[in-house]
Order: structure tokens, then sequence, then C-alpha cells
């Protein structure tokens, strides 16, 4: 074989290796890739939906020597509705409620006053949760569970020379606290999903002869949203300019919006204004203060466009000194003299608007939604 038909081929097999070892690398999973990249504020919300048991088994507790001979069980189910409430700032509430749509099952063989007898039982649940969590931390588990027993046993006594034997029908019952643990795993705005499981062992203790139980369950659970929480976003704005010739004004305000269900903004913000200047030979004026504003505008099409307004009602105090006398006066801003401003709906958004004639200069606005900013 010549060098260069080598060489081929030996890229051939190295290309045919490469291939083979990426078929063999196993898929990417859902926890991988199971979050839309969105600023938690677009999570938030009320959601309604599911929880359900993949495994809820009986196992035997009883202590050795307990007379307990033989024992088998099988798995029941769980299913109940749930509620999850997400807050703007990312916080999690979930209320959860459900039963036995299938009961557990169990025989034991019990050896008990020197005689034997067969317990066939029947184990129901019903289960309530109230926990909380975060979003960004994928978990719930601060809060309170509950679990309520209920077993029905058919009790087989063979009959014997000195018994008729029978079957009785005996109940039990067990009220107690269960730590849930809920898994948020996945999501988009609109719908999450995840996992549950007990964080403990519930037990029902035994009685004369018959069995201690415990009971053990994990889930998986989905939500979907029905309600939309319309979150508040705060806001920070400069304006630098003039109101009248030689009056200069720099304004500096803090605001909080949000918006309507017809797509409306609503919100309000204060701020402080310094104002000096004047005219060569002419008019000097110092003076400014607090101030309040409304914010309005509207949302569309994922933009804000933002309007601050006064009402036409001057707040500050300039005091203005001419060669002719001095004198106090009221004055109007020059932040809500721009009109609106265009912001795209996402963190750190900046927007400018500029204003010339009477009133001139440039405003300029930044805006970030109230709470975690990062993605879940």
């Amino acid at each position: 074989m010549t060098g260069p038909r080598r060489a081929r081929c030996l890229v051939a097999a190295l290309w045919l290796a490469l291939a083979l070892a990426t078929s063999l690398l196993p898929p990417m999973t859902g926890a991988q890739g199971g979050w839309a990249r969105e600023p938690t504020y677009r999570y938030a919300g009320t959601y309604h939906g599911e929880w359900v048991s993949d495994s809820l088994s009986v196992a035997l507790a009883s202590e050795p020597g307990s007379g307990i001979l033989l024992f088998t069980a099988k798995p029941g189910h769980l299913r109940g509705p749930l509620e999850i409430v997400v807050g703007c700032d990312g916080a999690v509430r979930i209320d959860a409620q459900a039963q036995s749509d299938s009961a557990s099952t169990y025989t034991a063989l019990v050896s008990a006053a020197g005689s034997l007898r067969l317990v066939d039982g029947r184990l129901n649940l019903i289960a309530r949760a109230t926990l909380a969590g975060r979003l960004t931390t994928h978990a719930a588990d601060e809060g309170s569970g509950h679990v309520d027993l209920a077993a029905d046993e058919a009790v087989t006594v063979p009959a014997t020379g000195a018994s008729p034997g029978g079957v009785s029908v005996a109940q039990r019952w067990q009220a107690a606290d269960s730590a849930l643990r809920w898994q948020l795993l996945a999501g988009e705005p609109g719908r999450l999903q995840g996992t549950w499981d007990n964080a403990g062992d519930v037990a029902l203790p035994a009685g004369p002869g018959q069995p201690a139980l415990r009971l053990s369950a994990r889930g998986s659970w989905t939500a979907a949203r029905d309600v939309a929480e319309r979150c508040p976003w705060r806001g920070h704005a400069t304006a630098r300019g003039a109101v009248v010739e030689g009056q200069m004004h720099e304004e500096t305000l803090e605001f909080v919006f949000r918006t309507t269900a017809d797509g409306h903004l609503e919100g309000e913000g204060t701020g402080h204004a310094s104002v000096y200047g004047g005219t060569p030979g002419g008019c000097q004026y110092t003076g400014g203060g607090a101030f309040a504003v409304r914010v309005g505008g509207e949302y569309r099409g994922g933009q804000f466009r933002v309007q601050l307004t006064d009402d036409d009602q001057p707040q500050l105090l300039v005091t203005t000194t001419c060669p002719s006398g001095q004198y106090v006066a009221p004055q109007g801003l020059l932040a809500t003299a721009f009109g609106t401003v265009e912001l795209a709906e996402a963190p750190g958004a900046h927007g400018e608007a500029t204003v010339s004639g009477d009133s001139s200069g440039v405003l300029d606005v930044g805006i970030e939604p109230v709470g975690e900013l990062a993605p879940p």
C-alpha cells in the first residue's frame, strides 16, 4: 500500500471511530435544557395542576421476633390537585392534596397467641402539603405535610381442635406529619413540572397480631398557569436642560409602574431637582426641591412607552434675582416635557428622549423588573 493511500485509509478509519463514539454518547437530558431562559418575573402567576405517585409502596416495619413469618405487598397509587403561586420575586408557594385512587395491599402471616393468622389488608391515605421555596433554587421543602392512613384488614384464623377459626374485620387509623420535598425540574412561562417525595417514611404502628407498616412515596407533578401576575417594574431617570432661557434644570427621579389588563401603564415616582443659571446681565435662578410624578403610557409588542406627567402642577420653588428685585415663585418640571420614551421589555433597558423649543434638554430612562433578575 502506497503512502498516500495508507494516509487516506487512516483518515477514513479515524472518521469512522469518531462517528461510532458520537453515536454512543448519551442523549441530552431534560435537566440540562429543561428551563426556558426567561427572566424570573415572566413565570409569575397562579398555576393549577395534578400530582401523582410513581411509587406508593408499603413495607414491613415490625421488629424481628414480632411474629411476622411472611410478608408481601403491592404498591398503590396517589392522585390529587395542586395550586402553585409564583411571586414576582421568585417566591414559590405550593398547596396540594391527594388521596389513594388505588389502594396499597399487603398480606402477612402472623404467629400470635400460640396460633397462626393470615392478615389481608388495604391501605388508603389522604395527603396534604403546604410548602414554600424559590424558583431559582428549583425546590420547595419549607412548610408542612400531613398524612391520614386507614388500613382495612381481614384476619383469617384457621380452625383447630380448640377453636372453630373464622374471619374477622379490623381497622386501623394513623395521622402523622410528613416532610415532603418538591423539586421544580423544568418549565416555561405558563407551565411547570417536577417531582416530589416524602423525606421520611410514614409508619402505621403494629396492633395485636397485626404487622407494623411503613409507607414511602414519590412521584411527579405538572401545572399550567391560569392567572398571570403583572409584575412591577422599577425605573430611574435623569432630565437635564433648560425650562426657560438660562434657567437650567438637573432632575433625578425613581419610579415604579405596572401594566394593566388593557395594556396601559400605571405608576408613580418621586425625585429631586436643582435649578440654577441665568442670563448675562439679567436674572439669575436658584432653587428646586422634591417633586412627584405619575407614570402613564402603554405596553405594546414587547415595548414600554413610558410617559411622566405632573398634571400641570408646578412643584418646584425657584428664587429669581433680577436687577429690578427678587421674588420666589413655583416652577414646573423639565422631566414631564418629553412626551413618551420607548423601552424594550428587558432588564436593564434604556431609552432617551429629547425636546426643543421653550423647554430643551435630554431625558434618559432605565428600567428593570422588581425582584430577581436571574433566569430560573
